[in-house]
């Protein structure tokens, strides 16, 4: 009876050093290609930072977190009377042309489980470098472009939908037909309930309110000078004046407008 020979194969430690040094590489390889691929296409940068415009058009800008409680030191030299804003930027750091979509605030998941966001895009507002139509465009490599829009009529939006809790804010792109890029979560707003403005260490009054009002219905018209309107308002509120009143005092300082729904929402909003 022969018995087949028994053969044992061994694998001395060098050759088994060479292969995974092997497999290493080539692991390397297909990354470093991947990561390639990928800085080759177009991508966005998006960033949402606090904002807010006085009835001159002057424009104070916030660090991306949010304002801080301490006022900023240039303060005193703006009008008291000012609006929040938010800018949203968005950047193409690839390397190549993109389309993208309209800028949004996004308000997050409407429930944990789905996937599906909640976004909110407002009328822009035409100041400074900000463009005053919210459209699909084009953009170069590292060209980027400013949306402001105003931050309470959107907020206010996403209330409704979850009211009495609180709601987080970040900005929003997509690049077309290419999942939405969105703003740092770790510079994300978070609104409470009771929250009335963005700067902490505002007041509300009733005559902010009241120039809110003025300032949402005259700030699409680039020919209105709001702060005249303003100054005209405020006395005659201060005089006691209803909504009619109001519509004279608006009469006279923009003669071809109408003038009666904005007249009901500033006394509205004084009588808060």
């Amino acid at each position: 009876m022969i018995l087949d020979p028994i053969v044992v194969v061994t694998t001395s430690p060098t050759a088994l050093v060479i292969a995974i040094a092997s497999a290493a590489v080539a692991l390397l390889g297909v990354t470093g290609q991947w990561i390639l691929y990928r800085l080759s296409g177009s991508r966005l940068h998006i960033q949402l930072a606090p904002c807010a415009v006085d009835d001159h058009g002057n424009l104070l800008s916030g660090p991306a977190a949010g304002f801080r409680q301490v006022p900023p030191k240039l303060l005193s030299d703006l009008s008291p009377w000012m609006v929040d804003l938010a800018r949203v930027t968005v950047t193409n750091i690839g390397r190549t042309a993109v389309s993208i979509s309209p800028l949004e605030l996004d308000f997050g998941r409407r429930t944990w489980w789905r996937s599906d966001r909640t976004g909110f895009s407002g009328f822009p507002v035409p100041i400074q470098e900000g463009k005053a139509k919210n459209k699909r465009r084009r953009l170069e490599p590292g060209e980027a472009v400013d949306i402001y829009f105003d931050a309470w009529a959107l907020i206010e939006s996403a209330r409704q939908h979850a009211p009495g809790k609180k709601v987080q804010v970040r900005g929003k792109c997509a690049a077309v037909s290419r999942k939405p890029t969105l703003s740092s979560r770790r510079l994300r707003w978070t609104i409470s309930p009771e929250t009335e403005c963005l700067r902490p260490y505002i007041t509300v009054t009733p005559e902010l309110r009241a120039f809110w009002a003025l300032w949402c219905a005259l700030a699409r018209k680039r020919d209105a000078s709001i702060s005249v309107a303003w100054f005209a308002v405020r006395q005659a509120l201060s005089e006691g004046a209803d909504s009619n009143k109001l519509v004279e005092v608006l009469d006279d300082c923009m003669p071809d407008d109408f003038h009666h729904f904005t007249a009901m929402q500033i006394h509205d909003a004084y009588r808060q």
